[in-house]
């Protein structure tokens, strides 16, 4: 009795953080506590990629999205598809894609499932590339303008204070301009008309948004 007394005081003395450290010695290789060490192994590889410079990081968000977007664009020419399915007007008379007289070329030969992928990728790029651009905007302008005047810098704080406006503004004017471009020039119809206006409501509302940020510096 005095022998089980004497041992269970023995482990009562150790405590929480005794048993802790018993039981953490007794795990085996392979066990939850490898895998937790292994996550984050995988956690700082990470990190260091989009820690090294904002391409690196900027291309862990644009590339996955990008290679998703562009297999419509292999796809559908190596089915014979690049011109279907035709989303443009169409003869009122037979419903049917309206051609070249004399040929088989579209009259709007944009206005297809391609060119519409096609449209996604650059509106997804633009987003990037407006951020990118407004990022180096600040470094630029010091390049260029800090020879002239010291106190140009302060012009450089406000432009990086900018940097989501400026990039939301580019953005908006890429995707109106591109999607016009492809899809309604000079010949509207239905789904197309509603969304090159909706994308010019986010262009305006991107500039309405720019300006009114950059209200706080009237002495600037």
């Amino acid at each position: 009795m005095d022998e089980i007394n004497e041992k269970h005081g023995a482990y009562r003395g150790m405590g929480i953080a005794g048993r802790r450290r018993v039981q953490k010695d007794l795990k085996r290789a392979g066990s939850n506590l490898s895998e937790e060490t292994r996550l984050n192994a995988m956690g700082r590889f990470y990190n260091k990629i989009i820690g090294f410079s904002v391409i690196t990081r900027y291309l862990v968000y644009v590339v996955p999205v990008a290679v998703l977007l562009a297999v419509p664009l292999v796809i559908l020419p190596l089915t014979g598809n690049f011109d279907n399915p035709y989303l443009g007007p169409k003869d009122p008379k037979t419903g049917d894609p309206i051609y070249i007289p004399g040929t088989k070329k579209l009259v709007w030969p944009y206005h297809t499932l391609f060119w519409l992928f096609v449209w996604f990728e650059i509106s997804w790029a633009s987003i990037w590339v407006g951020k990118t651009f407004a990022h180096l905007l600040p470094t630029i302008f010091m390049f260029f303008c800090g020879v002239v005047s010291s106190g140009t810098r302060k012009y450089a704080t406000v432009l990086k204070a900018l940097q989501i406006p400026i990039s939301l503004f580019i953005w908006g004017l890429v995707s109106w301009l591109t999607f016009k471009f492809f899809f309604n020039n000079g010949t509207p119809y239905n789904w197309a008309d509603i969304l090159e206006r909706i994308l010019l409501s986010l262009y305006l509302s991107s500039a309405v948004l720019l300006g009114e940020i950059c209200q706080p510096y009237p002495g600037v």
